[in-house]
Order: C-alpha cells, then sequence, then structure tokens
C-alpha cells in the first residue's frame, strides 16, 4: 500500500477551482455519481459563491482531503431541514479521487463528519449508495450504516439502464 499524507480542512470559496477539477475527475473515472465527466454543472464563480455560503451556514460542514496542492476528496454533512419535525436527520456524502482509494481518506472524512452530525444535534445521517458500489457499502457499514431501504431506478443512464442504490442510516 502506498503511503499517503494528507490534510483535511473545510473547504472555502478559494477552493472552488480545484473542487470543479475535483469533480470532472471523479466523474471520470466512476459511474456512481451523479455526474460524469463533466463534472458540476457550475461555474467557478458560481461553485466559489455555493462554498462560502456553505462555510457560512452552521448547519453544513464541507471538507477536503489534500494531497500537497492536490484536492483528494471532498465530504459533506448537512441538515435535512430546520423544521422540528425533521431537523434530527442529516444527509451525508463523500468521494475520493480513485488513486488515493484504501488509504483511509474517505474514513477519516467520514469521522469528521459524523462527529459534526452529532455537534448539529442530528440522531440520524442519512446517504445513497448504488447498490453494485461494494467498497462504499462496506465502509459506510464498517461506520455504523445499516440498510433501511432500496431505490430500484435511483440512477437511469443514458442508454435507459437503471442503476438501484440502497438508503442507509446510521444512527448517533
Amino acid at each position: 500500500m502506498q503511503s499517503c499524507e494528507f490534510v483535511i480542512r473545510p473547504l472555502t470559496g478559494n477552493d472552488a477551482g480545484a473542487v470543479l477539477a475535483f469533480s470532472r475527475q471523479i466523474g471520470g473515472e466512476t459511474d456512481h455519481l451523479t455526474f460524469g465527466p463533466e463534472g458540476l454543472p457550475l461555474g467557478e464563480e458560481q461553485e466559489r459563491g455555493f462554498l462560502e455560503k456553505a462555510a457560512d451556514t452552521p448547519d453544513r460542514l464541507m471538507l477536503g482531503a489534500w494531497d500537497g496542492e492536490r484536492l483528494v476528496g471532498t465530504a459533506e454533512i448537512a441538515r435535512l431541514s430546520n423544521k422540528a419535525r425533521l431537523a434530527h436527520r442529516a444527509q451525508f456524502a463523500v468521494s475520493v479521487a480513485r488513486s488515493h482509494w484504501n488509504r483511509g481518506i474517505a474514513s477519516a472524512l467520514a469521522c469528521r463528519c459524523l462527529q459534526r452530525a452529532r455537534e448539529m444535534g442530528c440522531t440520524v445521517v442519512e446517504l445513497e449508495v448504488l447498490e453494485n458500489n461494494a467498497p462504499a457499502i462496506h465502509l459506510y457499514q464498517k461506520l455504523g450504516f445499516s440498510t433501511v431501504g432500496r431505490h430500484p431506478c435511483f440512477f437511469r443512464y443514458a442508454d435507459g439502464r437503471c442503476a438501484p442504490a440502497l438508503l442507509m442510516h446510521c444512527y448517533l
């Protein structure tokens, strides 16, 4: 296993270009994401604004994992709603560049996000994962997530194929 020194820190508006480049990179590496090699559908100024707003929102944390100057992983935890009946729920997502898989980056990002969810007072963290993404499912199970449902056609690809996904929860 190749070693990797990485730093995890909150993303800021200044990271917009790196986040967009990262999204294009990972979008071309897997079909497990909501986007392909085109990356996120935002320009750099739009992404900068989004990251700045997210950084000022107490109910959201967006993290980046950096290997030197290169962004190699991102994660987000966000409260689903401030409505009293839903405020206990948070949504989680994580992505790591293929070149940095199996180096503990996703686990480290996830642990930071789950801790933030606890600090926000959330008791349920939710995610969706494609059913054929065995490495991600294994990671989520290791972190305490369990399957609570299944969506038979979560993604529909351009060729008409459906990709089913699991809905997983972690109870904090």
